[in-house]
């Protein structure tokens, strides 16, 4: 990108993960530039709307049908809702730490900090101010990759879940893939309980030319889409079998759960995101993956030999950083003391002084225009930063 004052900077932070191809690539400009003068919105159904999800039910077969919204925020919302009204049952779990969007029941244990979030198992902290107390007790928090205490803990509850909502790599979890046990137990005690599994991808489809879940090997009910869906316009989805995304339908009388919005499936969006997911192919994922694996490696060796306590998780073209030596493996262990949350502000900022700009929390994402020298030179960039911070103020 170009600031006003004529500025480089190299962007990691991709619109917060939503620019898989970085900003205006061709493909999506010249769509858009032979829609735009038919017309920007309609409250009918258009051929853009189709194609889209077509394109999406060809990279992913376990979603047959696909219902568009304008945010990641209403795609989970959508999703939780179908899922209570399928089950028959008022309560969701979440995973402490996880962010899903703007919606109260998904909030909870957004933020949670060590003298609120409990001790054996995470309690239901309320995000927003003003939110109704009855909200928490329809939501059930679970430690993530702790699966011992996840099976005893929906076993105990799993009269009342009609849905356990989950993004496998989430980022304010500590940006950690999902363990094959917790994966093993979740699914199990869907499969046992008749709960629905809700997968959100709106940041997580990226891991994978197929999506996170086909990545992970879930058989989610229902899975929320987003961020790289739109190429670079705001979209999002909620997608799954027929038999699921019927709670929907609406040409028999009042739907189960009704589902509209006044700029959802615009066909600028819908054109911008066929664009890109068409150039989102399978040997783009698997190079842009790779590269991937590249700086979190490099950053990791590069951390190690200057004996810095600092490390870099995350998995395909997503990263982030931690000032800490002990292993990430949920929210907890991510969790920042006030140090290391200072420390990563001053190494954010050291970061764009050096040309590069990632999230405020030091998470970002690669895009496929990027290339091998790119990933040496921001490699290079972050531990630089991270070792000038610690060598003014250290945070262990």
């Amino acid at each position: 990108m170009t600031d006003a004052d004529g500025r480089k900077v190299f962007d990691c932070e991709n619109n917060f993960f939503s620019l898989v191809h970085g900003h205006a690539i061709p493909p999506v400009i010249e769509a858009l530039h032979k829609v735009l003068d038919d017309g920007t919105a309609f409250g009918l159904l258009t051929t853009s709307e189709t194609r889209l999800a077509e394109a999406i039910t060809t990279h992913s077969p376990k979603l047959q049908q696909v219902r568009f919204t304008s945010s990641g925020t209403e795609a989970v919302m959508f999703a939780v809702k179908a899922a209570r009204a399928i089950a028959g049952r008022p309560m969701n779990a979440k995973f402490e730490g996880a962010y899903h969007g703007a919606y109260d029941y998904v909030e909870v244990s957004l933020d949670s900090a060590p003298n609120n979030w409990g001790d054996s198992s995470p309690s239901s902290v309320l995000y927003a101010s003003g939110t109704s107390a009855s909200t928490a007790a329809d939501v059930l928090v679970l430690p993530y990759n702790e699966p011992k205490s996840c099976r005893e803990l929906i076993r105990k509850h799993h009269e009342r879940l009609a849905a356990i909502l989950l993004d496998p790599v989430a980022s304010r979890v500590g940006m950690v893939p999902i363990e094959v046990d917790l994966r093993d137990v979740i699914q199990d005690c869907c499969n046992r309980y008749g709960i629905l599994l809700v997968v959100d991808e709106v940041v997580s489809y990226r891991v994978g030319f197929r999506g996170a879940h086909d990545v992970f090997g879930f058989e989610p009910d229902l899975v929320a889409l987003g961020k790289i869906i739109g190429g670079g316009l705001p979209v999002a989805a909620v997608a799954g079998p027929a038999s699921h995304m019927a709670v929907f339908d609406h040409t028999k009388g009042k739907p189960a759960v009704s589902h509209g919005g006044t700029f959802s499936a615009n066909p600028l969006s819908m054109t911008a995101g066929l664009a890109a997911l068409q150039s989102y192919t399978k040997d783009a994922v698997a190079r842009l993956n790779q590269m991937g694996d590249t700086l979190r490696s490099e950053d990791t060796e590069q951390l190690r030999r200057r004996e810095l306590p600092a490390q870099v998780t995350g998995m395909s073209s997503l990263f982030r950083l931690h000032l800490k030596a002990e292993v990430v493996r949920n929210y907890r262990t991510s969790f920042p003391s006030v140090l290391q949350k200072a420390a990563l502000a001053k190494v954010h900022r050291a970061m764009l002084e050096r040309g590069f700009l990632m999230t405020p929390n030091c998470s970002g994402a690669l895009s496929t225009p990027m290339s091998e020298t790119d990933i040496q030179d921001l490699a290079a960039a972050l531990v630089d930063a991270v070792h000038e911070v610690w060598k003014q103020s250290p945070w262990d």
